[in-house]
């Protein structure tokens, strides 16, 4: 059953960090965002570190939802690889870019050690799928390091592409996924 106070507590603080506010999510600020009586969030999220980390977490689920389906109907090797570049590049509805979320977080500093720790966990999963997407892991892992680190510029504001270069990059980085599957099926 879904817990909906959580989910609109969730929705509300990720709406206040996309908004600059990360630096002032508190619990009380949520809550008020979320049209909800501080004691329903209180009981969800007891501390503030609790609610940053459940928000890089849900904003990292819907990331995921997004691979997912870009993946849709495509079952040709480096499918979940072409799924995880199109996702990655999908800037999205704002609710659930996690590239927003996470780079607000970062920008406003209330991401620490746990937050990170929890999206890593998923993040194994992530690398298990791409390994055994039935293209060279090792190229596969190249790719989604290479978008993990468009990612990181997206964040940091390091990346300074138009939109004409930021496709050419999308369409290069899926090519070499059936570049790959396609050496694979060479060999």
């Amino acid at each position: 059953m879904v817990d909906r106070i959580r989910e609109r507590t969730l929705e509300a603080a990720a709406m206040l960090v996309q908004e600059g506010a990360a630096d002032r999510l508190t619990l009380e600020a949520v809550a008020g965002a979320a049209d909800l009586d501080l004691a329903e969030v209180r009981a969800r999220f007891p501390a503030e570190a609790d609610l940053v980390i459940a928000v890089a977490r849900h904003a990292y689920t819907a990331f995921l939802r997004k691979v997912t389906a870009a993946v849709g109907d495509d079952d040709e090797p480096g499918a979940y690889v072409r799924g995880y570049v199109t996702a990655s590049f999908d800037d999205g509805p704002e609710a659930e870019n996690f590239a927003a979320v996470v780079a607000a977080l970062f920008r406003t500093g209330p991401i620490g050690p746990e937050t990170l720790s929890s999206v890593s966990q998923h993040q194994r999963d992530v690398d298990r799928a791409v390994a055994s997407d039935g293209i060279d892991p090792i190229a596969a892992h190249i790719i989604r390091l290479a978008v993990d680190g468009f990612f990181m510029g997206d964040v940091f504001g390091w990346n300074h592409f138009s939109p004409t270069e930021r496709s050419a990059i999308l369409a290069r980085l899926l090519a070499m996924t059936r570049q790959s599957s396609a050496a694979e099926t060479a060999a």
